[in-house]
């Protein structure tokens, strides 16, 4: 589908996942968003600089409402982009792409991420959804014992249907 005329509005939406908060504190536990409406969404997590080996680890359910009935753990997040600075962000231009098996949890560790600022986005296929489920959450595991800032937000792409203003995820 190729929308040379729409606005990035018109085809995406930007939803909270949870808020700027000391990641190692507890489980940093997700909204739910309904995929219904899309077929893809990307949870990207935005977090400081921290202390080595307290690297993130997703989390992803899926359930039949946005109330998290029926949750259960969903293997997915085969696609994964990544930028990760020395330190800071604002010399790193390009995304890092890794290809990865499907799985109900995603271990930053190999991206040696968590003593650098880091921005994670992880893709949910409305596709990998199993039959009767229609919402998704993504948990990021409490970071360890040290204090790492970090907020995760979920990008909707592709509605199924174009219009000015999508659909919400929210229910």
């Amino acid at each position: 589908m190729t929308d040379f005329n729409s606005e990035f509005f018109e085809n995406h939406d930007i939803v909270q996942a949870f808020t700027p908060v000391d990641m190692q504190s507890a489980v940093n536990t997700g909204d739910y968003v309904d995929l219904r409406p899309y077929e893809s969404v990307w949870a990207v997590l935005h977090h400081a600089v921290g202390t080595d080996d307290d690297d993130a680890i997703f989390s992803f359910f899926e359930a039949t409402s946005a109330g998290g009935a029926g949750a259960t753990a969903l293997a997915s997040g085969a696609r994964v982009r990544h930028k990760v600075g020395a330190t800071a962000l604002s010399a790193v231009g390009q995304w890092t792409t890794v290809t990865r098996t499907a799985a109900t949890t995603y271990d930053t560790d190999p991206l040696d991420n968590a003593q650098n600022e880091s921005i994670i986005a992880v893709e949910i296929k409305a596709s990998d959804l199993s039959d009767g489920f229609t919402h998704i959450r993504v948990d990021v595991a409490d970071t360890g014992g040290n204090a790492q800032l970090g907020a995760m937000i979920y990008i909707l792409v592709k509605p199924r249907y174009t219009q000015a203003t999508p659909n919400s995820p929210i229910d």
